[in-house]
């Protein structure tokens, strides 16, 4: 089988229903979408960390930029762009799958959330039809496999990118990145007021934050709970007496809304 892979964190979600396939799976990571050629070769580069038990081989790709930029400028009835870059992407993985005697193609970005699946299995069917190549269509999403995906990529140091590759994607993240820190810092100020809210947000973000010794309990004594899902920071370092005032017993992932909070009681 040969896998489109739109991203290492995709794939290691997808793994997960590819593993009880009774397929070799090759992959081919086609995506000249990402304009920028040192993301791209960053984002290429995290298959290397995928250890050598998960069976995967690599077919090479060629990284063209132009041909996105071209092929999205056109006018194809019916797709916006994004549809657009994944019909490219599955029509040149299909083009590769006939060239090289591959009976089957899926891909890995029905493993995104913000891919929409429906689109992604009528361009698969055509193609399929077309190259006279198998598409074998997964919702790599179910059974939990972005959860998975996450804590694989986790356990492998995989990078794990913030938009999907083009400079039109880079430039919508940015701009939520942007609305989210207003929200969050204005969800914040409602909790603390707007200037304690001030103090507080230097830690937003952060790669970790130490309880009692960055903040004490008693700077965050209103809503802690809700005030650390503001602030949004990697892991919590947090004393174990600390801990049980605020209800946690052990360390390990706990969800605070729609966040998933790292806390580390020592």
């Amino acid at each position: 089988m040969l896998v489109h892979v739109c991203c290492v964190p995709d794939l290691l979600a997808a793994s997960k229903i590819l593993a009880n396939e009774d397929l070799k799976v090759y992959v081919y990571f086609y995506n000249p979408n990402i304009d920028d050629s040192n993301e791209y070769l960053l984002r290429k580069s995290q298959l290397k960390k995928i250890p050598l038990e998960y069976g995967f081989e690599e077919i090479q790709s060629l990284y063209d930029p132009n041909r996105y930029l071209t092929f999205v400028s056109e006018n194809i009835a019916g797709m916006d762009r994004c549809q657009k870059c994944i019909y490219m992407r599955l029509e040149k993985t299909f083009e590769t799958a006939a060239e090289n005697g591959f009976l089957h193609v899926t891909t890995t970005l029905t493993a995104s959330p913000r891919k929409e699946q429906e689109f992604i299995r009528r361009i698969g069917e055509a193609m399929a039809v077309r190259y006279r190549v198998a598409f074998d269509f997964y919702n790599f999403r179910s059974d939990n496999g972005i959860s998975f995906g996450a804590d694989l990529c986790r356990r492998f140091g995989i990078y794990r990118q913030t938009f999907c590759g083009c400079s039109f994607s880079k430039k919508e993240s940015e701009e939520l990145h942007i609305l989210s820190q207003k929200n969050r810092f204005k969800e914040l100020s409602e909790i603390v007021g707007e200037l304690k809210a001030g103090n507080l947000f230097r830690f937003n973000g952060s790669a970790e934050i130490r309880i009692p010794y960055d903040i004490c309990l008693e700077d965050i004594k209103e809503d802690p709970m809700k005030i650390l899902k503001s602030l949004r920071p990697k892991s919590i370092v947090i004393n174990s007496s600390e801990a049980k005032e605020i209800g946690i017993t052990k360390s390990g992932r706990i969800n605070i809304g729609n966040w998933r909070a790292k806390f580390i009681v020592v």
